[in-house]
């Protein structure tokens, strides 16, 4: 009985309301694509992460992340990942078709909404400069 309603708290969705999704189109796995990221993509840095970003011929963002033993332990690293996944998966409409984005994370994170904060003042600051 518990693990039911577990299972329908999680699943439940309001009425109305579209299920926002991370597709695996929309994620990056290649080698090529990340190198190709790394050598040309301009890059925005905060204290706790950094943002590369360039172009693709796609119609669609597709998103990697990157995170070093160096943040913390197995636990650790995954709760980071979930806390961008989030981010991405929450904010893929302020993102322009055609890019690939990395996000590093460097540090620890000591709450989600700093996080948030960090990773909403680095993609504005991405939009301004484009947008110029």
């Amino acid at each position: 009985m518990k693990g039911n309603k577990r299972r329908e708290r999680f699943t439940a969705l309001v009425p109305g309301e579209k299920r926002e999704k991370i597709y695996r189109k929309e994620r990056l796995y290649k080698k090529e694509d990340f190198q190709r990221l790394v050598q040309q993509g301009r890059r925005y840095y905060s204290h706790q992460y950094t943002v590369i970003v360039v172009h693709n011929n796609l119609n669609f963002v597709r998103f990697a992340l990157s995170i070093g033993k160096k943040v913390g332990n197995a636990a650790v690293r995954n709760y980071e990942k979930r806390l961008c996944r989030e981010f991405f998966r929450r904010e893929k409409r302020w993102f322009e078709e055609g890019n690939d984005v990395l996000i590093v994370i460097k540090q620890r994170t000591d709450n989600f909404t700093d996080s948030y904060e960090q990773l909403c003042t680095l993609f504005r600051r991405f939009f301004r400069n484009s947008l110029s």
